[in-house]
């Protein structure tokens, strides 16, 4: 029962961050929206981690990690979310879901 309930779940939030965004889209740039969402998202989901963990420290990049890791989050990450945000800002949030 509660992976049908984590599946809904998913679903209402995943088709939730549409309209939501096209709110947040309408109302500042595409930076600051990305900015803050992540902000949120890590001040929620740092908290999740550390008390699943046991209270342990989050892992720790080795050197020849930390390059790679930031050209992800640039790309995978920020590059997503700002032009998300920017799609958002020009058209409606049921035409950016089919696409």
């Amino acid at each position: 029962m509660n992976v049908y309930l984590g599946l809904i779940a998913s679903v209402f939030f995943w088709g939730a961050t549409w309209v939501s965004g096209r709110y947040v889209a309408q109302q500042m740039t595409p930076f600051p929206a990305a900015f803050l969402r992540f902000l949120f998202a890590a001040l929620f989901l740092v908290p999740v981690y550390c008390r699943l963990e046991g209270g342990r420290q989050l892992p720790r990049l080795s050197r020849e990690l930390l390059l790679p890791a930031a050209f992800l989050g640039l790309t995978g990450i920020f590059g997503y979310n700002y032009c998300f945000f920017s799609g958002l800002h020009t058209i409606s949030a049921s035409r950016a879901a089919l696409f």
